[in-house]
């Protein structure tokens, strides 16, 4: 300037004030940070979140905790089973929900954690996907459907095909059972094997070829298995006639779905 004076210089922030702000800010970032990896990563997930998830990942893993609120256990061909129900899922309608330790004592109220291993599978030929700690709804739901059909035979005062061994070399056996208890074998009676379809698209919400990977898609797909159930399966293919004689009464049908982890 023509007086030779200097303009006035900004003012600045104090060097203390600033190292202050910084601090504080890094470790807002660090806790933002932590915070999210805890909720995405690390904390257990409930039994309901799971259910919601919009589609579960082979290979992935998933940590899951809650209330027990249910405890059922059984002795089947694979040996002792103890299945445990979490908070009361409104999924499998409070029963048992994951696999525990048949071994571990159990108390209603106790909290209970374990990991999910999800892996892929085929159903009826289809892709799909479970963890085999699950329980609910895959092979629960099933199962419950193959129960009302014995329960319904019984009432009705027909047959039901009764699970009789496994032979050394993976044959499974069945005889055909009476409501008076007798056993038959299943190639002196006029019976026919038939085996579930793969997806075919019929419902909107299981596409033809899509994995069936989520709990939503399980319950669908439990759905129409069901339905093909109530129709004495007479809309899915024979795999065995039985050797069944030409001539006798209509043809009893059963029928049922394939499930087997994929192996690479």
């Amino acid at each position: 300037m023509s007086d030779g004076m200097e303009p006035p210089k900004p003012e600045t922030m104090p060097r203390r004030s600033r190292r202050i702000i910084v601090v504080i800010s890094v470790s807002a970032i660090v806790v933002l940070a932590g915070f999210l990896i805890w909720e995405v990563f690390v904390r257990p997930r409930s039994l309901s979140e799971v259910y919601g998830f919009e589609h579960w990942t082979p290979g992935s893993t998933v940590t899951i905790a809650g209330t027990i609120t249910s405890i059922e256990r059984e002795n089947t061909s694979y040996g002792p089973r103890v299945y445990l129900g979490l908070d009361r899922s409104s999924l499998c309608a409070g029963l048992g929900s994951v696999l525990g330790d048949p071994g571990a004592t159990y108390h209603l109220g106790d909290s209970f954690q374990t990991i999910l291993h999800f892996q892929a599978y085929t159903i009826n030929g289809a892709p799909a996907v479970s963890a085999p700690e699950l329980h609910c709804p895959f092979p629960s739901q099933l199962r419950s459907i193959s129960q009302v059909a014995d329960v319904s035979s019984f009432v009705g005062g027909r047959l039901w095909l009764v699970y009789n061994g496994t032979a050394s070399d993976g044959t499974v056996r069945y005889e055909i059972v009476a409501e008076n208890g007798a056993a038959y074998r299943p190639d002196r009676l006029p019976a026919t094997l038939r085996k579930s379809l793969p997806i075919q698209g019929s419902n909107p919400r299981l596409p033809a070829g899509g994995p069936v990977n989520s709990a939503a898609r399980w319950d669908d797909l439990d759905a129409l298995q069901y339905l093909g159930v109530t129709g004495a399966y007479s809309e899915f293919p024979i795999v065995d006639e039985m050797a069944s004689e030409p001539k006798g009464p209509p043809r009893p049908e059963f029928g049922g779905s394939e499930c087997r982890p994929n192996t690479r």
